[in-house]
């Protein structure tokens, strides 16, 4: 370890899609001293990380733009001027290196280390980071930016977790290599991307696919303009009834469902924050599931491509819940599925893990998440989605008070925000945490902790 840590006004752990904005922002101010953490590829993310062709964005290119005061700034750097078009993610991943690169160019006052830090701790006038390579560094503020983890496979043992045909990551995924019987866990938006890849790949075995309710996320369709509401927030279900009836009012003037799901997503964060915890669990309990398929959609192709998998007989869906696996007698995994009481058993040569990334911070296999919990710099939010923060992002560590130089962003401020998922909510949450942190570090404010 060096003897001497280098010193920065902020520290960036992640460079995905929320770290690397944040430092775009933050480059363009010459008087705060950042540096930036990626093991992996600085600013693409896991997210846009894909290099299929037919993984696109699950939103058009117009609602893409990393800016929030920019609205078209995708559309424009694609050059094709079409703002409904839903375009490769891997384009994507160009747009944000794209964008870093011209902000960080010439920044010394932006450094960049190719390293994944391993543990953080408090120390006079900031944080101690420790990275893979035992270096150390110190920061007045620290920014939590380390994106997406892994599903969690607490659902099976570690016989089965450990077995190469349990694929507990798939991102990682190479489709070619799967055969015979598949089974999927999950339907949502992971699954549709492995189960594309197979398609094209003119996969020859069969596939089920197994969720609680086994829903598949609804298709994008083009509906005119958003139609603001103002649903009954008392609790989950009333304002599930209230969405409902307004959605029943408008077919019959004929506007589209979607208008009215996508209105009320600038009122999702109040509605979400007003309720008390039991009402938050008790929508992510009985009204999740199904908000979830409307408001995260896909695009036509992929929603086109699961439809003549179902029809030709390579997929099948199931609702239920995964009680246990095991291997059988000829080696192949067998998997308990219970629905209403009932258990049916399902034999596969594969597992695939594609239930999304890992919001509970208890389940996550990281060194770094095992350090922050360890030392008491974070808490599990209470409805196990990420971690415990105030709506502007400050920690709220073991003691219950808000530090002013910890930061939590994206998935791990969904239990606070609930939306906090998309680019159209992360680039304004990133502007926003930008702006604060300039002011703090330019104005000398020192950190109460």
């Amino acid at each position: 370890m060096n003897r001497s840590a280098p010193s920065f006004d902020v520290a960036i752990v992640g460079a995905g899609f929320c770290g690397t904005m944040l430092a775009v922002h933050l480059a363009d101010e010459p008087r705060i001293r950042s540096v930036l953490f990626e093991r992996d590829t600085f600013a693409r993310g896991l997210a846009y990380s894909t290099q299929s062709p037919r993984h696109l964005l699950n939103l058009p290119a117009g609602k893409m733009s990393a800016f929030p005061d920019k609205p078209r700034h995708f559309v424009d750097w694609l050059g094709s001027g079409d703002a409904d078009a839903f375009v490769e993610r891997r384009h994507y991943a160009r747009y944000l290196r794209a964008v870093f690169d011209a902000a960080t160019a010439g920044r010394e006052q932006l450094v960049l280390r190719a390293a994944s830090i391993q543990s953080i701790e408090r120390q006079a006038g900031g944080y101690r980071l420790l990275d893979d390579a035992s270096e150390s560094t110190r920061a007045r503020n620290v920014v939590l930016a380390n994106g997406l983890f892994a599903p969690s496979g607490d659902m099976f043992d570690e016989a089965v977790q450990a077995s190469p045909r349990y694929i507990g990551d798939p991102w990682s995924l190479g489709a070619d290599k799967l055969f015979g019987d598949v089974f999927i866990v999950g339907t949502g938006l992971t699954a549709i991307d492995v189960l594309v890849e197979l398609h094209h790949r003119r996969f020859a075995g069969t596939v089920i696919a197994v969720s609680r309710h086994g829903l598949l996320p609804q298709t994008h369709l083009s509906y005119g303009e958003p139609i603001s509401s103002a649903p009954d927030r008392r609790d989950a279900l009333a304002t599930l009834r209230s969405v409902r009836k307004t959605i029943a009012e408008c077919r019959r003037s004929g506007v589209d469902w979607r208008a009215v799901v996508d209105g009320i997503r600038p009122l999702s964060r109040a509605i979400w924050q007003s309720w008390p915890l039991s009402e938050k669990q008790r929508f992510l309990r009985h009204v999740k599931p199904f908000w979830e398929t409307s408001r995260r959609r896909v695009p036509p192709e992929p929603r086109r491509v699961i439809s003549e998998m179902e029809a030709n007989g390579t997929l099948r869906r199931q609702a239920g819940h995964i009680r246990s696996a095991r291997f059988s007698e000829g080696g192949r995994f067998r998997i308990a599925v219970e629905r209403a009481g009932d258990v049916r058993y399902v034999e596969a040569d594969w597992i695939v893990n594609c239930s999304g990334p890992c919001n509970d911070v208890t389940k996550i296999d990281d060194p770094l998440v095992t350090s922050l919990l360890r030392h008491g710099l974070i808490v599990p939010h209470p409805t196990s989605l990420g971690i415990q923060a105030t709506p502007q992002a400050q920690v709220i560590g073991r003691n219950g008070i808000p530090k002013r130089d910890l930061f939590a962003t994206g998935l791990q401020m969904r239990g606070v925000l609930y939306e906090s998922v998309s680019v159209a909510e992360l680039s304004g949450q990133m502007k926003a945490l930008a702006d604060h942190l300039t002011t703090i570090v330019t104005s000398g404010t020192s950190p109460a902790r």
